[in-house]
This record gives structure tokens, C-alpha cells and sequence, in this order.
């Protein structure tokens, strides 16, 4: 993705924008990129959401999901699932051109790309831990954040969405209660 955090965007550079675009296309359908397309279009930017997954936050509850979509839309905002960008590029001119796998292209004054965090686990050295990266470049854990060496545990944007630091907090906090025993949601005594 070429971001040149002027008119292609991610997620820490969309906070230095100086004015309000009149145009906004968000690449992703995660929280992030929901949180941001919510308060563009809440704020007046005609928001269209791009992602290849069929609906917005796929991890939840489609009941859920589709309150948001339904909101969403009810703004005159739109959202294209099922859809993979092919290219993103500056027009030269005013406009980022996102051309997608059907033939379509959107134009926007800017584009804010929120397709993931990518897990850093170079420099981890997993293979001496007798560990490997997923097909997706993760590192897999059970419900206690436990990985396939028991004594081993991993938490955060190494095991996957919602890479959050809430969600992160609360990995760890799951991981330190099974370590020593403690019931979740229990102090110890």
C-alpha cells in the first residue's frame, strides 16, 4: 500500500489531517476501520468501506454486525463487501483512484487503509522455543493463551484480531491467571 499519510492514510496518520475531507474510502472492516469510518461519516464525509470479507466485523455476532451496517447505510455511507482492492493510486490531480477486483474503481479525496496489523515476530527465534508461525504469520494459543509448548504463553498482536490493547490487556491478564492458578475474575487470596 503506498501510504504517503497525505492522502493515503493509516490509522496514525489519519490524526494528523488538517481539515475534513468531503471524501473518505476506508480499506478494511475491523474495529478500527469501523471506528473511523463511524466518526468521518458522523461528521458529514461521504464514507464508502471497501473489504473482501462480506460484511463489516466479521468476527462478531452477524446480529450485531448488521445493527452497524444498518446505521451505517442509514447515513447514506456505503459498503462494498465481498470486494478486493487491486491498486491505490494518487491521480496527480485531487483524487486517490482504488480500483477493485470487479472492474469498479471509487474516487475519494482520501483513503485511509485499514487492513490489519501485521505480528512482529522477528528476532522471537520460535523454531528454539519449539514454536512455529501459522499459515497466517501467527502465533496460535488455546482460550488461556497457552501455546502448543504448555509453558508457553502469547498475548497481543502476535496471536491474531482483535489487536487491540484492550483486548491485549485482557490476553494477558487470561494468560497470568492460568499461569499460576487463579480463577478468572477472581482475586487471589
Amino acid at each position: 500500500m503506498p501510504i504517503d499519510h497525505e492522502r493515503i492514510l493509516d490509522s496514525d496518520s489519519v490524526l494528523s489531517m488538517t481539515y475534513l475531507p468531503k471524501t473518505l474510502t476506508v480499506l478494511g472492516a475491523g474495529v478500527i476501520a469501523a471506528e473511523y469510518a463511524s466518526i468521518f461519516a458522523a461528521l458529514g464525509t461521504k464514507v464508502t468501506m471497501i473489504d473482501r470479507g462480506p460484511r463489516p466485523l466479521g468476527f462478531l455476532d452477524a446480529e450485531i454486525a448488521d445493527v452497524f451496517v444498518s446505521a451505517f447505510t442509514a447515513w447514506g455511507r456505503a459498503i462494498l463487501g465481498g470486494r478486493k482492492h487491486v491498486s491505490v493510486a494518487w491521480d496527480e490531480v485531487d483524487q486517490v483512484v482504488t480500483r477493485l477486483d470487479d472492474g469498479s474503481q471509487i474516487r475519494s479525496e482520501k483513503l485511509l487503509c485499514c487492513l490489519g496489523r501485521v505480528a512482529n515476530l522477528a528476532g522471537l527465534d520460535l523454531e528454539k522455543a519449539g514454536l512455529a508461525a501459522t499459515e497466517r504469520g501467527l502465533i496460535a494459543v488455546d482460550a488461556d493463551c497457552r501455546t502448543a509448548v504448555p509453558n508457553l504463553y502469547a498475548a497481543g498482536d502476535v496471536i491474531g484480531p482483535p489487536s487491540l490493547a484492550s483486548s491485549s490487556a485482557e490476553q494477558g491478564r487470561r494468560a497470568v491467571c492460568h499461569m499460576f492458578g487463579v480463577t478468572l475474575g477472581h482475586a487471589a487470596t
